[in-house]
């Protein structure tokens, strides 16, 4: 019954309804991320019995390890670097590019280095973050 709930949709309203979806996706990935960075400041996640964000994010949110540090990751970055709210929002961000770049930006680079991760694959952003000095990652 689930599986065919969509069958009747036209293929054209199909992808239409799929891109509103993951706008909204990237919405909520933005707001999580929001989210995080204020638990963070607050340090309530040991409230909550956790000795640190990773462990709530991958233990009471259920994140993979990996998932849970480019969350950690972004919401530490967020601070420093208000303007990736807007770009994860809009969808020109992953927090995989974000997580691979975010060691290497500095105040006096994050515009360049935002500009050269828009859209960027992981594999994109690596060769960025090494360019500014991150050491290569075996393959």
């Amino acid at each position: 019954m689930l599986l065919q709930r969509l069958a009747a949709v036209s293929d054209q309203m199909l992808l239409s309804q799929t891109k509103v979806i993951r706008g909204h996706q990237n919405q909520m990935e933005a707001e999580m991320v929001l989210h995080l960075y204020e638990i963070d400041k607050r340090g309530i996640y040991r409230d909550a019995g956790y000795s640190s964000l990773f462990a709530y994010c991958h233990l009471e949110l259920g994140f993979s390890e990996g998932a849970a540090g480019r969350r950690v990751r972004a919401a530490r970055t967020l601070e420093a670097t208000p303007e990736i709210y807007e770009l994860i929002r809009d969808g020109k961000l992953t927090l995989t590019a974000l997580s691979e770049v975010a060691p290497v930006m500095t105040v006096d680079n994050k515009a360049e280095v935002l500009e050269a991760v828009k859209g960027a694959s992981k594999r994109e952003a690596v060769k960025v973050a090494v360019a500014l000095g991150a050491p290569e990652k075996p393959r």
